[in-house]
C-alpha cells in the first residue's frame, strides 16, 4: 500500500468512512464472476479492517485515532490525527 499521507505538510484530521458496495453481491456481478467475464475485484470487509489498520499500526502508531468496525451495518469509521511536524 503507498504511502498515502505522504503529501501531508502539517497536523491534519483525516476522516474516512469506508462502506460495502452494494454491486459486489447483485445477481448480475456473480453471474458474471462464474461465467469468467470480467468484473471488478471486491474486498470482504474483514480484508480491508485488517489491511487498515496494518497499515495505522505500521505508519502512523504514535498519532491519536479513532476506530469504528461496525459488522451489522458493513461500516468502517476511521478518525486519524497526523502531524508531521515530529
Amino acid at each position: 500500500m503507498p504511502h498515502v499521507f505522504k503529501d501531508i505538510e502539517k497536523e491534519t484530521v483525516i476522516q474516512v468512512e469506508i462502506t460495502l458496495d452494494s454491486d459486489a453481491k447483485t445477481l448480475k456481478t456473480q453471474l458474471k464472476k462464474a461465467l469468467g467475464k470480467k468484473t471488478l475485484g471486491f474486498m470482504s470487509l474483514e480484508d480491508v479492517n485488517q489491511h487498515l489498520l496494518e497499515y495505522i499500526v505500521l505508519n502512523h502508531r504514535n498519532c491519536p485515532y479513532s476506530y469504528v468496525l461496525n459488522h451489522v451495518t458493513g461500516v468502517i469509521l476511521l478518525c486519524i490525527l497526523i502531524d508531521k511536524s515530529s
